[in-house]
């Protein structure tokens, strides 16, 4: 987890004494387009930005009375994201060292073969797999892996089959004579013994091996099996390209902007209450009121906070 603040350059001499709206400096690292809320490259972000459950903790900034205050936000990575970061793993090799994108490569179950050049994965759909044993039609005493291939063995003579449908121990063909015309439903049992191919491993024309030889697959094949499994949390802040995000969510922030005063709604023959203090701090309440095309744009309000005591406080305080 990366830490410190974003304090981005200020607006200028940008005055909040008045309410209206006012233009956030965004965290650096984002960047207009790529989605509704714009796009974030985590290569780019300074220090303290938090990914976390797709998404990134960082910090805007606005100028109230000439001082740069830091408002906590979050933006959530976009549906796309995951894809663009795929593609960017396989535009840039150097990456992929990182522990986050190698463990995203993992799960995906991919591997690059540098001599080739291509992309590797596992190809087991394309191999029976044993289970122990090894089985054969009585009339025709060859051993095949399964019982399905046992059952077609067998039929090569005068009939044509289809339906083959295996069971435990044996299959249901529906016969046709080659000159055409169903003949009947044939019954074919098959014998079993053990075989040296343990259960569980694979049966190839190499032999029976533990683990299936792999198969090549294209670069858009590779990006689909990438995205079949969560985006780690850690892989925006390896990827160089920006990544789509949602619309910003800013924390509402209170900035003091002033000594507390006495309160002249104050009753002291009341309880105490969150409105029922003694004093009041003026300050600027800050909180998101984005529009289409401008997502950092913040209502800056001029509110006086009740406080219990005359010393107040000089530092921003996040709202609910």
């Amino acid at each position: 987890v990366l830490c410190g603040l974003f304090v981005a350059a200020a607006l200028g001499s940008l005055q909040v004494a008045h309410a209206g709206y006012a233009q956030a400096t965004p965290p650096a690292g984002w960047s207009a387009g790529g989605g509704a809320g714009g796009a974030f490259t985590g290569t780019k972000a300074a220090n303290g930005a938090t990914f976390l459950s797709g998404s990134v903790s960082t910090n805007a900034s606005l100028n109230v009375g000439g001082r740069a205050v830091s408002m906590p936000a979050t933006m959530r990575f976009a549906a796309n994201a995951p894809r663009v970061a795929a593609t960017a793993i396989m535009l840039h090799p150097g990456i992929r060292t990182a522990a986050s994108i190698a463990g995203w490569l993992g799960l995906a179950a991919l591997f690059y073969d540098e001599a080739s050049g291509l992309w590797q994965s596992p190809n087991s759909e394309g191999y029976p797999q044993s289970t122990g044993q090894e089985y054969s039609v009585d009339s025709i005493g060859t051993w095949h892996s399964t019982v399905l291939d046992a059952c077609n063995s067998s039929y090569i003579y005068n009939y044509d089959y289809k339906n083959i449908v295996a069971d435990g121990s044996g299959c249901y063909v529906d016969l046709y004579y080659k000159t055409g015309g169903f003949v009947a439903r044939a019954r074919t049992s098959v014998s079993s013994r053990k075989s040296s191919c343990p259960s569980g491993w694979y049966v190839t024309p190499a032999g029976c091996v533990q683990t299936p030889p792999p198969k090549t697959i294209t670069q858009e094949e590779a990006i689909e099996e990438i995205i079949k499994h969560p985006m780690p949390d850690d892989v925006p802040q390896h990827i160089p390209v920006p990544l789509p995000v949602e619309q910003p969510n800013i924390q509402p922030v209170f900035i003091p902007t002033g000594n507390p005063v006495a309160n002249p709604s104050y009753n002291p023959s009341a309880p105490a209450s969150p409105e029922n203090q003694p004093y009041v701090q003026p300050g600027t309440k800050v909180t998101p009121a984005p529009a289409p095309g401008a997502p950092w744009q913040v209502d800056t309000v001029p509110v006086n906070r009740p406080t219990p005591t005359p010393e107040g406080s000089t530092e921003p305080s996040t709202e609910p």
